[in-house]
């Protein structure tokens, strides 16, 4: 994900599904507006945990990922709201 994309605070949803990303930096937690995150089918074995910083956060959809060797996909302490 282009470094730009993190300084866009007013952005209420990123839709950045079927992009082959392979990681999102934890500076996705500086879009405080953000209401929907869609990263589904990518490459991403976790996203960080900042993302639950995110407290506008409504849909985060992170479906139709490869696994990656044993580990289970990683969503921090994302459900412990």
């Amino acid at each position: 994900i282009p470094d730009f994309v993190y300084k866009l605070t007013a952005l209420k949803s990123l839709v950045l599904r079927d992009n082959r990303i392979d990681s999102v930096s934890g500076s996705i937690n500086g879009l405080t507006e953000l209401r929907r995150l869609d990263l589904s089918t990518n490459l991403l074995a976790r996203i960080p945990d900042e993302t639950c910083d995110l407290k506008n956060l409504e849909i985060l959809d992170v479906g139709f990922h490869p696994v990656v060797g044993n580990e289970a996909f990683h969503v921090g302490e994302f459900f412990t709201w």
